[in-house]
């Protein structure tokens, strides 16, 4: 039997550990998915010297990339059931990671459309819910979920994401997420860049920042103009994840220890520390803290803005 520091070296040939992820990688490498799937979950139950092993390291991270890469392909070809599969056995393997986190994302904003009975209208005209959260030390901020969002005058008889009280004859616009694109959509189409500064109304500014690359989501910083919420500064557009942390994160937060980590789910989100596993979920109404930090989220049917 292996003692730890012969098994954190390398796993001993004559050890069933070793047998386990050589039948792992045998399924991998022929294209069995989920029976690799089954096997390297077995080997990690069986053993906590597993968790520590390079080889067992490197094969759950293929694994997972496998999972991922197969979840899209089954979101494309509409089979959403075996995309959720996938996305479930990748979070199992890989925790809240990134790209977990985006197919998940697919997934649930599909449910959702799929929820509505005027899926399609909303899309062009109604008016999507929108959620606040109120984070120590950054104040409120107006997520929304939908990959286009549109900004228009309050008196204007179509419904907006974002309403403005401003003239009658402003042109509206919107703002279109294509993967990790932002594009702004008026009577000519451009690519927005970070920090570019997007006009509304006379005096209003809209400043779009995309913080991190890591992550898709993107900010708009309120200049000139206030929402009914007069704490709300910035709405976050929101694609996969949202970081809080000292640094590199899209919003600053006085904090010595990793990132926190905001990603939504089917009834809310989801907050840990950054290659943490002790995940906590956060819907509407609640409250949590993480280390001093309390997180709140409110739902907000109407992110009207007046200028």
């Amino acid at each position: 039997m292996c003692n730890d520091n012969l098994c954190n070296r390398d796993l001993c040939h004559d050890d069933p550990c070793h047998n386990d992820l050589e039948q792992t990688k045998l399924a991998l490498e022929a294209g069995r998915l989920d029976e690799a799937f089954t096997l390297i979950q077995f080997a990690l139950l069986k053993s906590s010297l597993y968790r520590h092993h390079h080889e067992t390291q490197m094969l759950t991270d293929r694994i997972i990339t496998e999972l991922i890469r197969r979840g899209n392909q089954h979101f494309d070809e509409q089979r959403h059931d075996d995309a959720q599969y996938d996305a479930d056995a990748a979070f199992q393997l890989g925790g809240p990671q990134i790209d977990i986190a985006k197919l998940k994302h697919r997934i649930a904003q599909h449910d959702r459309e799929m929820r509505s009975p005027q899926a399609d209208a909303m899309k062009t005209h109604a008016k999507l819910t929108g959620d606040i959260l109120q984070v120590d030390g950054i104040g409120s901020l107006l997520l929304l979920q939908s990959d286009t969002v549109s900004i228009g005058p309050r008196s204007s008889s179509t419904q907006y994401d974002i309403v403005l009280q401003t003239e009658d004859n402003t042109e509206p616009i919107s703002i279109n997420r294509d993967e990790e694109d932002y594009f702004l959509r008026t009577p000519q189409q451009r690519l927005l860049s970070f920090c570019d500064s997007i006009s509304v109304g006379r005096r209003g500014r809209l400043r779009f920042t995309k913080p991190v690359a890591a992550s898709d989501s993107a900010i708009l910083e309120i200049n000139g103009v206030m929402l009914l919420r007069r704490d709300i500064r910035r709405v976050v557009l929101l694609a996969d994840s949202l970081l809080f942390g000292r640094s590199g994160c899209h919003f600053s937060l006085p904090t010595s220890g990793p990132p926190v980590i905001l990603q939504p789910t089917r009834d809310g989100y989801s907050l840990h520390r950054q290659g943490g596993s002790d995940v906590q979920n956060l819907k509407t109404g609640g409250s949590l803290s993480i280390e001093g930090t309390r997180f709140t989220l409110t739902t907000h049917s109407k992110s009207e803005a007046m200028v």
